[in-house]
C-alpha cells in the first residue's frame, strides 16, 4: 500500500501545486527518503493484529515482544543503509 501511495503521489511531482509537490519540495523528501521510508514500513510490524497472533501462537508475551523489537530495529538499520549508501551514489 505504501509503495502504491507513493508512486501516486510522486507521479507529478514537476507539476506545480499537487500533493506531490508539497512532499517532495516543501517537506525535502527526495525518492531516495521515500525508498527508505518504504523499506521500513515493509519491515516492521504492521499492525496490532500482527502482534495479537504472535501473542496467540507463540503463547509467549516475551517472544511477541522479541518479533516487534527485532523488527523495529531491522527495518530502522534498512532504511538507513538505504539511506546512506544511495548517499554516495546521489
Amino acid at each position: 500500500m505504501v509503495v502504491g501511495t507513493f508512486g501516486v503521489l510522486f507521479t507529478g511531482v514537476e507539476e506545480l501545486g499537487g500533493l506531490g509537490n508539497v512532499i517532495g519540495f516543501e517537506l525535502g523528501w527526495t525518492p531516495l527518503i521515500a525508498f527508505a521510508f518504504m523499506a521500513m514500513s515493509l519491515i516492521y510490524v504492521p499492525c496490532m493484529a500482527v502482534i495479537a497472533i504472535v501473542k496467540r501462537e507463540t503463547n509467549s508475551w516475551r517472544w511477541t515482544g522479541f518479533v516487534v523489537g527485532y523488527t523495529l530495529v531491522l527495518g530502522w538499520i534498512v532504511a538507513t543503509l538505504i539511506y546512506q549508501i544511495g548517499r554516495l551514489f546521489t
